[in-house]
């Protein structure tokens, strides 16, 4: 499958807020690079240094592009030794552009399962890769924990220490505490003992030191405090059928406790995959409002409040909720036509706070 690398000339009218779709009317768009990738492609992701991007493939491959240089391609990253079938869903960098820490599903060759109408899953670990030698990455390290593939990881700071979250259609979203390279994990936790069926997407909220976080669950959204590694709030039936991907618009900088959300799922499912592809999906926007308390829990800290005393940075992890009932989901648009019919959980939506973009298993963007 080839991917294209497209970038949005200027538009000839736009009036924010409204919310419209692009139209090759009104908007065009110039193709600079097409990638190819055997397999589906699953996740595209840039190194923190903008220097690498990283493609992950059905075809349990994960290639890296050359971004400083006309996207060339560097080398493609496996696991040589690996017996099972595999499949990355997603990777990601360590900060340090050294490590990608790739993760998706596994399978057994040997034993099928007729529920599926597939090999059988078996327990999916994420894997660390070193890329010291772009052109020789080596795994150096087997994480496990998850019963079934692994549908989003994620590396996060908070209290300046080291952690990894990943969440997974078993249910469980785990918190692993890491070495100060990234390379050892030193203990794992359950983040919400009771499980959901699926989690299918994490998303931090911003300026809160990674203290709190979003994730999509079944057909609900749920906020959770990262600290505590419990759930604050659950809002059920976002949609119909599964709420399948959340992520925080970026808002102003001085935007502490309103968030503005897009949210995607499907409203309606079924156990038959070629019904599945045909069922509608939505994309919605939602705003959500958390009444923060600073870190002495004296004065509130929101509505573009200035923050007064300590520097934004040294109190965002010390945050504190005023009140769990005082949190608030408000839905503010449900965006959807004939051709975003996709229901495939490992599709990301993309938004830059303007602008978002969504694809489809029809081949449209």
């Amino acid at each position: 499958h080839n991917f294209t690398l497209q970038y949005p000339t200027t538009p000839k009218q736009f009036s924010p807020p409204a919310i419209s779709q692009l139209s090759p009317a009104t908007h065009s768009f110039i193709n600079t690079h097409t990638l190819s990738h055997p397999g589906a492609l699953y996740d595209i992701v840039f190194s923190p240094n903008n220097s690498i991007l990283a493609s992950c493939s059905k075809s349990g491959t994960i290639r890296l592009w050359n971004a400083r240089d006309n996207f060339k391609l560097i080398s493609e990253v496996k696991d040589s030794a690996e017996t099972n079938l595999e499949e990355f869903y997603t990777c990601a960098f360590s900060p340090n552009n050294q490590l990608l820490f790739a993760a998706g599903k596994l399978k057994n060759p040997k034993k099928w399962d007729s529920n599926d109408n597939d090999y059988s899953i078996i327990p999916s670990p994420i894997k660390i890769f070193d890329l010291s030698s772009l052109n020789n990455a080596t795994l150096i390290q087997r994480i496990s924990g998850h019963e079934e593939e692994i549908l989003c990881n994620k590396l996060v700071t908070f209290k300046r220490q080291n952690y990894m979250v990943s969440c997974s259609q078993d249910g469980y979203i785990l918190q692993y505490l890491m070495s100060s390279d990234y390379k050892r994990v030193i203990s794992t936790h359950k983040i919400d003992k009771v499980s959901s069926n699926i989690v299918f997407w994490i998303s931090f909220l911003p300026h809160t030191g990674n203290k709190f976080f979003l994730a999509a669950a079944d057909n609900a959204i749920k906020l959770y405090d990262f600290e505590s590694r419990s759930v604050l709030k659950i809002w059920e039936d976002i949609f119909p059928g599964y709420c399948d991907y959340v992520s925080i618009i970026p808002n102003p900088p001085n935007s502490y406790s309103s968030f503005t959300l897009l949210a995607r799922g499907c409203h309606e499912f079924s156990s038959n995959p070629e019904t599945d592809r045909q069922k509608l999906t939505t994309i919605k926007t939602l705003s959500l409002d958390v009444p923060f308390l600073n870190a002495e829990g004296k004065k509130k800290v929101g509505g573009g409040e200035k923050v007064v005393g300590k520097r934004l940075k040294e109190i965002e992890h010390e945050k504190e909720v005023k009140s769990v009932k005082e949190i608030e989901l408000r839905e503010l648009r449900e965006i959807g036509n004939e051709n975003m019919r996709l229901n495939v959980w490992q599709s990301k939506v993309g938004s830059n706070g303007r602008y978002g973009s969504v694809g489809s298993v029809m081949g449209i963007v």
